[in-house]
């Protein structure tokens, strides 16, 4: 049987990643008959991100776009109407398709175009995160092929995977049953308790023993908690006896 006959496990389903260099064509884009040269923004970085506790926050910045214009003239008169209207000095204009490094820097108000540093940087940046999906996908599918084979031995009982799977069952089960049992010896310490207050209560005011159920059946029944009371009703004929120590 040759590898083409295999079944493909969960994650070999999915497609391999692809450095598609997408960005590299991205800044190479030419704006379309209906869209500006010369696009206005401005942004602000979470200067906080990394938290108190050395966690980083989700929020990376804030990129607000403010139109698109024809030529670069335009673009100034409405980045000069902006600040003068906001009072905010931080509005930039790049060509269509330009590649802005959000830094904490300040950057020019007059991108044109991006040096061949900045497109080293892109690349960089790109190939970065290919890398990092390449190695997500090997490593889904090494595990993925694990858990096959590891399931496929844990039935073999000349195994250590069968031994293994033994001996966690096993462990697993009697922790449950100690947890089980231990909440079980406290149940019944609670009910102990409980069921001598009852009976201490019962040798001063015996005539409490009839009157307790029907005291708290209307409240109960305006609360529209009837089920509670026959759970009471019900419980306290079946223990009754017991509770208060009775042949």
């Amino acid at each position: 049987m040759d590898n083409s006959d295999k079944p493909l496990i969960g994650g070999e389903t999915i497609p391999k990643p692809v450095n598609r260099s997408s960005l590299q064509k991205v800044i190479q884009l030419k704006p379309r008959n209906q869209c500006h040269q010369w696009n206005v923004f401005t942004y602000a970085l979470n200067r906080d991100i990394k938290q108190e506790d050395g966690t980083i926050d989700d929020l990376y910045g804030m990129l607000c776009l403010l139109g698109s214009f024809s030529d670069r003239d335009e673009a100034d008169k409405e980045i000069a109407r902006l600040i003068e209207t906001t009072g905010h000095s931080h509005f930039f204009r790049a060509r269509y398709a330009v590649a802005v490094q959000l830094t904490n820097k300040i950057p020019s108000a007059a991108i044109t175009n991006i040096s061949v540093d900045d497109k080293g940087k892109l690349i960089e940046l790109e190939n970065a995160e290919f890398k990092q999906e390449q190695q997500q996908y090997e490593k889904r599918i090494r595990i993925e092929k694990g858990l096959v084979k590891e399931a496929e031995e844990e039935t073999n009982p000349d195994s250590v995977e069968h031994y293994k799977r033994q001996c966690y069952l096993a462990i697993k089960h009697y922790s449950e049953y100690e947890s089980l049992r231990k909440k079980m010896e406290e149940t019944l310490q609670n009910y102990q308790k409980r069921a001598a207050l009852v009976k201490e209560h019962y040798q001063k005011h015996p005539e409490h023993d009839q009157e307790w159920l029907p005291h708290i059946k209307q409240t109960l029944e305006n609360r529209g908690e009837l089920s509670l009371y026959h759970f009471l009703e019900g419980g306290y004929k079946k223990y009754r006896n017991q509770l208060l120590d009775i042949d």
